[in-house]
């Protein structure tokens, strides 16, 4: 009898030990949580309480340098809720996810991750997810069913992947944005640029550098382009060449209404806006390096609206804009600051348009339309004529 009870407290006994200890092992879980919407923050018992009943030891992470401390720890997988990412755009969700998966690799931890989903999380948030190279999903408590967030916690736990079809068929669809074309041959500064705009207007943005690029995005049907004036200096041809080629190659894919805003600094000569504004594009935009995020949105609002833009208060305060009119003797002609400055040059120095722009600090496609503006209120149709006129 004895000899049996023992048997039975050994058994008993090692049972109990093998609960405890299975208890104790639990995987440790760093969950990745949104900075400002998550109840998980505004209730600090609520991790407490979860862990009593999951297959894992939540850790809470609230930043990434907190989460470079908590990785020095014991961790055996993390889960990123979807709010983490700061937009819903592709480039966003890709670059957070690759941050995510370079400090693991510096960290030299080959842990499983899993990406955290609420019932308002877009579709595609997950569907990019899963092409990143994640495990799988975890409904967020309070939005499944509990049994849908445990299996997505065991199936990280064992490392399977874990993409329910039932769980992402309920996800809402993104309404479809509306997409701008930001033509430049040079987008050094477009990244930083489009960040703020795809944050608060809520657009998507592709970036062809080349005219193929450019028809190949216009026959997307997509209706908003925005090009850089320092561009046409750099392609050495007239605003009119290169809108005509802009219109032409609208025209050959059949994509209707175009609406066309040109991006200038406040380094933009203001004949150049009054160019613009002559050939028929939609109005400006504002260089971001110039003015401020506010008011580069404020004129991108206007342009998503389908409506012109020539903001007064910025273009008179362009260089050349100042028209206090200054009279030629016995002509009567009148010519700006700007025309002055280059009559001067091309009547009593003889410089080229080279030459005029680089005395000037302006390009020389601005100098050309300067010196066609002073022949034309001459009525002359070349410099020799000017200068015999001038006389």
């Amino acid at each position: 009898m004895s000899e049996n009870f023992c048997c039975m407290y050994l058994e008993y006994h090692d049972a109990i030990t093998t609960t405890v200890k299975s208890v104790k092992q639990k995987p440790v879980m760093i969950y990745f949580r949104s900075p400002n919407d998550d109840v998980t923050k505004g209730d600090s018992t609520v991790v407490a309480d979860y862990n009593k009943v999951l297959p894992v030891d939540v850790v809470v992470c609230d930043g990434w340098l907190e989460l470079d401390r908590l990785l020095l720890e014991k961790t055996d997988q993390i889960s990123i809720n979807s709010n983490v990412f700061t937009s819903t755009d592709a480039a966003t969700i890709k670059e957070t996810i690759g941050m995510l998966q370079t400090k693991l690799k510096l960290a030299r931890l080959n842990i499983p991750i899993a990406l955290v989903v609420e019932n308002d999380t877009y579709k595609h948030v997950v569907l990019e997810a899963k092409k990143l190279g994640l495990q799988g999903l975890i409904p967020y408590h309070g939005d499944w069913d509990p049994v849908d967030i445990m299996a997505g916690l065991q199936a990280l736990t064992d490392r399977k992947t874990h993409w329910p079809d039932h769980i992402i068929n309920q996800l809402p669809t993104k309404p479809a944005l509306p997409n701008v074309i930001y033509f430049n041959d040079d987008h050094s500064n477009t990244p930083r640029c489009t960040d703020g705009y795809v944050l608060k207007l809520q657009t998507t943005y592709t970036c062809p550098n080349n005219w193929v690029d450019l028809t190949q995005e216009l026959s997307q049907g997509h209706g908003h382009l925005v090009f850089h004036t320092e561009m046409i200096d750099r392609m050495s041809t007239s605003i009119e060449e290169f809108l005509d080629t802009l219109k032409n190659i609208n025209r050959f894919t059949a994509n209707g209404r175009l609406y066309v805003n040109a991006i200038i600094r406040k380094t933009t000569d203001y004949q150049i806006v009054k160019k613009l504004k002559k050939v028929g594009i939609d109005g400006i935009a504002l260089d971001f390096r110039d003015w401020t995020l506010e008011e580069v949105n404020q004129g991108a609002e206007t342009f998503l609206r389908g409506e012109s833009w020539w903001p007064k208060h910025i273009i008179d305060r362009l260089p050349g804009a100042n028209t206090t009119p200054l009279k030629q003797k016995s002509q009567g002609i009148t010519l700006t600051d700007r025309q002055q400055e280059v009559f001067n040059l091309v009547c009593r120095r003889g410089l080229s348009n080279k030459k005029i722009a680089q005395t000037l600090k302006i390009s020389e496609s601005t100098v050309k339309i300067h010196v066609s503006a002073i022949l034309k209120s001459y009525g002359v149709r070349s410099r020799t004529q000017l200068v015999l006129a001038s006389r």
